[in-house]
C-alpha cells in the first residue's frame, strides 16, 4: 500500500484505526485525530458515537474524516456527523438498552471472521448468540476471542458443532431459537446488566430467508421481552 501511495501523483492521506499516521487521520486512545496541517488535533471521541462500535469502525471513521476534511468540512461538522450517525441495520446495530443490558444486532456476521470482529469490539465479555447453517467446521478467528465470551447461546443447525468446538472453554446453552436465546441471555445478565450480542458466525438459511430476516427476528424478540417484563 505504501509503495502504491508513493507512486501516485495525487495527495495520499494515511489512515489508521489503532496508531499514529504522520500527516494523516487516525484513532489513538479512543480519540479521532487529524494532523493534515502538521499538528495533531483531536476532532471527536468514539465513546460519543453510539452506532460506531469497535476498532474497525474507528478506522472507517478515520477514512471518512480524511475525505470530509479534503472536501472542506470543519472539525465541528465531522464531530456532529459521527455523533448523529444512525449506523447500518444488522451491522453491530444497537437495538435496545434495557435494565442495564445492551442488545446488539450483528446478524450480518455470517462467518467466523465477522463474528470475531464483533466479539473484539467490546471491552467486557458478552453473552453471545451464535449458530445457523455452518460455513466452516472450525471456530476460525473466533478461537482468538474466547475470553470475550461470558456464555454462548446456540441456535440452529450448527448448535451441536459449535458446542463441541467451544467446550470446555466457554459455557454454553442450547436454545434452538432466537426468542429463547434472547430470553435466556437477558435472564443470565440479571441485575448487573451486560451485553447480549447476536453475531451468528453462520448463514441464516436453516431458519430464515436471509440475514436481514434473522436480524429482524432478534429485534422483535428483544421488543417482546421488554414488553412482557416491563421497564
Amino acid at each position: 500500500t505504501r509503495r502504491l501511495a508513493k507512486s501516485l501523483p495525487q495527495r495520499v492521506i494515511g489512515v489508521s484505526g489503532a496508531s499514529r499516521v504522520k500527516g494523516g487521520v487516525y484513532m489513538r486512545g479512543g480519540a479521532l485525530v487529524e494532523e493534515l496541517s502538521g499538528q495533531p488535533r483531536v476532532l471527536s471521541r468514539q465513546t460519543d458515537w453510539p452506532a460506531l462500535i469497535g476498532a474497525h469502525n474507528g478506522q472507517n471513521a478515520a477514512a471518512a474524516t480524511a475525505a470530509a476534511l479534503m472536501l472542506g468540512l470543519d472539525g465541528a461538522a465531522i464531530d456532529t456527523g459521527l455523533r448523529s450517525f444512525k449506523g447500518l441495520a444488522h451491522r453491530l446495530e444497537p437495538v435496545a438498552h434495557w435494565r442495564g443490558i445492551r442488545f446488539i444486532n450483528d446478524s450480518k456476521a455470517t462467518n467466523t471472521d465477522a463474528a470475531a470482529t464483533a466479539l473484539a469490539s467490546f471491552a467486557e465479555p458478552v453473552r453471545w448468540i451464535a449458530g445457523g447453517r455452518a460455513k466452516s467446521k472450525s471456530l476460525g478467528a473466533v478461537a482468538r476471542h474466547l475470553d470475550r465470551i461470558a456464555k454462548a447461546y446456540l441456535i440452529g443447525e450448527a448448535a451441536p458443532l459449535l458446542a463441541r468446538l467451544l467446550a470446555p472453554d466457554v459455557a454454553i446453552e442450547h436454545c434452538e431459537t432466537i426468542d429463547r436465546a434472547v430470553a435466556r441471555a437477558a435472564a443470565d445478565c440479571g441485575t448487573t446488566g451486560g451485553i447480549v450480542l447476536l453475531a451468528p458466525a453462520c448463514a441464516s438459511f436453516d431458519q430464515f430467508r436471509d440475514f436481514e430476516a434473522r436480524g429482524e427476528a432478534f429485534r422483535q424478540a428483544v421488543a417482546r421481552l421488554m414488553a412482557e417484563e416491563g421497564p
